[in-house]
């Protein structure tokens, strides 16, 4: 799959005219680039002149004429999705149009970049919490104390997935072993009569018609509270007040319900506004005392569960199910799915409720610090040091005093790296295991590695090492699928080429690609989502830098 130039054009929304004097221009990508990919490579382009401009606000027009089409009223597929591959628009010919909208003009009250700067280098949760406004006005995406408005101001402090600018932090799932347990749970725990028969009351009386939000609210927190055994509350927060919560004796929420009457009622977001009152009941602490709490979501008949938890310098919130329908007379299997999902979060709130004298410290870090070692089947204490990068740690085991690799990743082959470190060329493995959704692996950290670059490709050992890999691998039957320069490294105390990242290892023509590779990369042929691993694929990537 090779990149090929996507021509396309700046044009400023308001005049359609070139936008300040730019002409015809060209990203490098391949077909199979998603359009959200695409502007991101303009900006990057254009980086001096759209400073000011997040790439999401680029429109994407197919050519000139769906553009020039825009006053009149657009065509279906005019302007093309984010999530739309590029395919062949962009041509030479029939370029593409990127709409560029007006430069924001910033509230008079929004800080200036050194400001910024300073805020997120001393701001603290607490400071935080007395900076957020009324949860009611904070659900709103427009006005003074509007979501947008504080999110912006306040960058990076709350993670909750509504601004695609924001950094990668680490999942609540990996911060509190609640959250982990609940979403193994959705799909694995058992379920009782009572939990069936209060879906069975749950869907067919939320499915009904309500004159407002306090009818809804009310009839919801009866049937819950006669489920769970736990008494939601209201609380008042400035001049906003909660649906229902449950709070630890020191006022910080573990489950906060956000109820509206219908979708698109009530004039706010119930998410945004949930976790305004998150916020809110933090306490002093907060900056070394973790708080998990359960957000509950109820607009209409759609419900949904998100998880919110402070580290000890900001707050990561994340969606932990999907969003359900309550409607009456649920088919079987949807019956059992709303089951398992009130049956986890009822477990997860009874633990909760008793848990306040053991709450975690708040750690930038995974909850997770010990491993169940293979060589000594004994549990082995670690410490994280630093986070290298999305879910890859380096760590120190405490009585040992060594340090380790620690990773989490959806899959992982154990007999590919175990075959290849008995080879020589790959770490030490000292465990796998899984935590809900993810695999944990702990490996050896080698001191000295570096990524192997072209000029290697003159060296003669480190060639004949490679090509004796790939021969071990292929008599094995096995293939890495994922050999790019990243993960073949170099081991400069023992001078040896080294592999790590067997996450998608496995044995060729029978174990798959997974989902959501990067279609910015040009993987061999056939190397795409569900395909089954090749040897080929291996030897495309050694013939690219070798």
């Amino acid at each position: 799959m090779s990149s090929r130039p996507v021509w396309f054009l700046l044009v400023d929304t308001v005049d359609g005219r070139p936008y300040r004097g730019t002409s015809a221009d060209a990203a490098m990508l391949s077909n199979s680039a998603f359009v959200f990919q695409f502007r991101k490579a303009v900006k990057e382009i254009n980086s001096n002149i759209l400073s000011s401009i997040d790439a999401s606000q680029l429109l994407i027009y197919r050519n000139k004429d769906a553009f020039e089409r825009r006053q009149s009223g657009t065509l279906e597929g005019d302007v093309l999705s984010p999530t739309q591959p590029i395919g062949d628009f962009g041509s030479a010919d029939c370029m593409l149009v990127v709409a560029v909208p007006p430069i924001p003009t910033l509230d008079k009250s929004e800080p200036s970049r050194k400001q910024l700067k300073k805020m997120q280098t001393e701001m603290s949760i607490v400071d935080l919490k007395k900076e957020m406004p009324a949860p009611s006005s904070f659900s709103k995406h427009r006005d003074k104390g509007c979501w947008v408005n504080f999110l912006r101001q306040h960058p990076d402090m709350i993670i909750c997935h509504r601004d695609n600018t924001e950094k990668s932090f680490i999942p609540a799932c990996l911060l509190s072993p609640r959250f982990m347990e609940f979403v193994h749970d959705l799909d694995h725990i058992a379920i009782s009569a009572h939990d069936c028969a209060f879906v069975i009351d749950l869907t067919d009386s939320m499915c009904g018609s309500f004159d407002n939000e306090t009818q809804r609210m009310n009839t919801f927190v009866e049937l819950f509270e006669a489920y769970s055994g736990l008494k939601l509350v209201t609380i008042k927060y400035d001049k906003s007040e909660t649906d229902g919560s449950l709070n630890f004796p020191n006022g910080a929420l573990y489950c906060n319900l956000e109820v509206k009457v219908e979708k698109g009622s009530g004039g706010g977001d119930p998410y945004m506004q949930c976790i305004a009152y998150y916020v809110k009941s933090l306490p002093s602490d907060a900056h070394h005392t973790q708080y998990p709490c359960f957000l509950l979501e109820l607009y209409g008949t759609a419900f949904s569960v998100s998880g919110i938890v402070n580290t000890n310098s900001r707050i990561i919130c994340d969606l932990l199910s999907p969003t359900y329908q309550l409607l009456c007379d649920p088919e079987f299997s949807f019956a059992g799915k709303l089951a398992r999902l009130f049956a986890s979060l009822r477990k997860q709130l009874i633990i909760l409720q008793n848990e306040f004298n053991r709450l975690l410290r708040a750690s930038p870090f995974p909850y997770v610090s010990s491993f169940h070692d293979q060589i000594s089947d004994s549990e082995i204490d670690f410490v994280y040091q630093q986070q290298v990068k999305g879910l890859l740690f380096y760590a120190k085991l405490i009585e040992q005093n060594a340090e380790v690799v620690v990773k989490f990743c959806s899959r992982y082959n154990q007999d590919v790296h175990s075959y290849s470190h008995s080879l020589g060329f790959a770490p030490a493995l000292f465990s796998i295991q899984d935590f809900g959704n993810y695999t944990m692996v702990v490996m050896e950290k080698l001191p000295a590695l570096r990524q192997i670059t072209r000029e290697d490709a003159t060296n003669g050992s480190i060639c004949g090492q490679i090509r004796y890999i790939l021969d071990k691998l292929i008599e094995k039957n096995y293939v890495h699928g994922d050999m790019r320069e990243t993960n073949v490294l170099i081991d400069t105390l023992g001078n040896r080429v080294v592999l790590v990242d067997f996450d998608w290892a496995g044995i060729d023509g029978v174990d798959v690609y997974p989902p959501f590779m990067n279609p910015a990369i040009c993987w061999p042929d056939g190397a795409s989502t569900g395909m089954p691993l090749r040897h080929h694929h291996d030897q495309y990537w050694l013939n690219d830098f070798l």
